[in-house]
């Protein structure tokens, strides 16, 4: 009679050993096949089906260096640390039978990537998110995933002049590249523009610093930028107007895709009235509203237009007729709940800028 005994010496992750005695004999034995199903599912090895999950290799990129993996048991989700990716949860299902559309795995790679070097919470890849996080606007032309790149170099910066050291092998998803050759392509096409210089180092790492020409365009270039997220909410900061943000415009705009911006839920160090003349140069949008009538709300919403940035304006149906002569030619939503608000944004948001590169549930910018 066989004692199977589950000694699991090599985990986690990369793989596991089984091993069952004969009590009687003292010579090793076949794993009778409910031992073996038992590890099966615990830890998504399918011999009997004859599917191996190779928790070496990163499950999006195929990364076989410093991979890390921890299984929780209880959600069955592994949390993956890829030296391209980053760090991310994957279920057991996706990293068993494969992330479905190959063509766009490298862009869940920039996307993760991404939320990984702004420090955002780990993103969970599992079957019901996967499609929302590569249905985004990305870039896909050469000039697109030039700018893409030196707006993620200038991330990179904390001074003008500073060199950035790069390595092709780990950090070509930063572009939206495919691989290396793509990295390298997109980085003489930097340079070809005069916005970078490149000095190969020792190895496969790069010196780059962004020039001043480089620097003007990311200047003129962001706010036309489609992965750039950014929407910049001007109102007045009411009580009265609490839920009428929350629920029809805050909500709506991350159904979106987008990531609102409201200058009194941001930290920031600097004067009040230099970080919202920031965040609207950094934005892609502004929504207005003008209930209450308040100074600022003009203020921003007019250099906003100054900068060529869009506004959708909006006003409380009961405040129309105080609206300022100066800004009633614009088209404005005039709204009477917030669901009759969240409605008619949602609309003017899609039509000016379309879908947003973020998963409507998760604020990854």
């Amino acid at each position: 009679m066989l004692n199977q005994a589950l000694l699991l010496t090599d985990h986690p992750c990369t793989r596991a050993t089984v091993q069952w005695e004969e009590a009687e004999a003292g010579s090793k034995a076949p794993a009778s096949a409910p031992a073996a199903k038992r590890y099966d599912q615990l830890f998504g090895n399918y011999c009997g089906e004859q599917k191996y999950m190779d928790k070496s290799k990163c499950p999006v990129c195929g990364y076989d260096t410093d991979i890390q993996c921890r299984l929780d048991s209880s959600t069955l989700t592994n949390l993956v640390s890829c030296p391209r990716c980053g760090e991310f949860f994957i279920s057991e299902e996706l990293w068993m039978d494969g992330i479905p559309g190959s063509e766009t795995l490298y862009v869940l790679s920039a996307v993760l990537r991404y939320n990984h070097d702004i420090g955002g919470q780990p993103i969970r890849v599992l079957a019901s998110t996967v499609g929302s996080l590569v249905s985004g606007t990305y870039p896909r032309t050469v000039p697109e995933l030039g700018r893409q790149l030196l707006r993620r170099l200038s991330l990179r910066t904390s001074h003008f002049g500073e060199r950035i050291v790069l390595a092709g092998k780990t950090d070509y998803p930063i572009g939206y590249c495919r691989n290396i050759a793509e990295f390298d392509y997109i980085l003489a096409y930097l340079d070809s523009r005069g916005w970078v210089n490149i000095d190969k180092m020792m190895g496969p790492h790069y010196g780059i610093r962004i020039t001043p020409e480089g620097w003007t365009e990311l200047e003129q270039s962001h706010r036309h930028d489609a992965t750039n997220p950014r929407v910049f909410v001007a109102m007045s900061f009411s009580d009265d107007l609490k839920d009428t943000y929350q629920e029809g415009i805050d909500k709506t705009i991350r159904e979106c895709g987008y990531r609102p911006i409201r200058v009194d839920r941001e930290h920031f160090v600097n004067k009040i009235d230099d970080e919202i003349i920031a965040q609207i140069r950094q934005s892609r949008l502004v929504v207005a509203d003008f209930t209450g009538h308040r100074g600022g709300v003009y203020f921003e919403a007019g250099f906003a237009l100054g900068l060529g940035v869009p506004v959708i304006w909006m006003c409380s149906d009961n405040d129309k007729t105080d609206l300022h002569f100066d800004t009633r030619q614009y088209p404005h939503i005039l709204w009477k709940k917030a669901a009759d608000l969240g409605e008619q944004l949602r609309g003017r948001v899609l039509a000016l800028l379309g879908r947003g590169p973020l998963d409507s549930y998760k604020d990854i910018a």
